[in-house]
């Protein structure tokens, strides 16, 4: 049977590295190449969801298989995927499985793949070993307001860059300190000890994508720390013994997620 190498991925106005992770990983994944396609054009017969909060663009009569994506929040509305091998997380899951409720899934994002593809991603020409070992991934809605931190010997990671880029300055890190999922999942992916943080309250969806993707690593209510205006990022790395938390996964569930797309 015949493969699809379309695929749906976001595409905002401000460029974001987690969205841009689809059509990257995928085609390591898979050597093709994939063709974005705007949901709810019903001619293709049907592409992937990938990574990312995208389910709840889909649109019928389009026909999508699910790969590893999730769900934005508990309360948009979504519609039955063709097929269901992969989802983020067991909350994603308890919204899906209504649909495909006889059908073993994957739980867990694609995104935790990236280290078993690093020497195709990571990019040698630049090395940060020089700079600080604390990094710094604000959401892209909260990059305005770093300025009301104080992220002196950190090094701040702009999520608006080129997803190799931001991939190869999380690799070389020592800790992450991070309101963004993927930068968090990326972290994990390396083993680098990552903190979640709260900034802001402007991330669409608040808090259930993240504990929607804890949930796949059983665990339940994940703590995030919030961090206040004037507030050293190093001040909360100082107690990294207590709240920096390296998130452990496993070789089977890295192997069942590749699984789930090739399928």
């Amino acid at each position: 049977m015949q493969k699809s190498n379309y695929m749906y991925w976001y595409k905002g106005a401000i460029p974001n590295f987690g969205d841009d992770l689809s059509p990257l990983l995928a085609s390591l994944i898979s050597n093709r190449r994939f063709k974005h396609i705007r949901h709810g054009v019903p001619w293709i017969k049907t592409s992937k969801y990938f990574i990312g909060s995208i389910i709840h663009h889909a649109k019928l009569p389009y026909s999508f298989d699910l790969c590893g994506a999730g769900c934005i929040d508990n309360e948009s509305r979504i519609f039955p995927p063709n097929k269901c091998y992969a989802v983020r997380g067991k909350y994603t899951w308890q919204r899906v499985e209504k649909f495909k409720s006889k059908k073993k899934v994957v739980l867990g994002d694609p995104a935790l793949l990236i280290k078993n593809f690093a020497d195709k991603i990571i990019d040698p020409t630049i090395d940060c070993s020089n700079d600080f070992k604390v990094s710094f991934v604000p959401h892209y809605t909260d990059l305005h307001l770093t300025a009301n931190l104080n992220c002196n010997s950190v090094n701040v990671i702009d999520v608006r860059q080129d997803p190799r880029v931001v991939i190869t300055k999380i690799a070389q890190s020592s800790y992450v300190v991070s309101s963004s999922l993927h930068g968090l999942i990326v972290a994990q992916s390396f083993n680098i000890p990552a903190l979640w943080i709260g900034i802001g309250n402007k991330i669409y969806g608040g808090d259930f994508k993240f504990q929607d993707f804890f949930s796949s690593l059983g665990i339940s209510n994940a703590e995030r720390t919030d961090v206040n205006w004037g507030d050293s990022i190093l001040d909360y790395i100082n107690h990294r013994n207590t709240i920096c938390k390296e998130y452990k996964h496993n070789s089977d569930l890295l192997f069942a997620l590749e699984q789930a797309f090739e399928r």
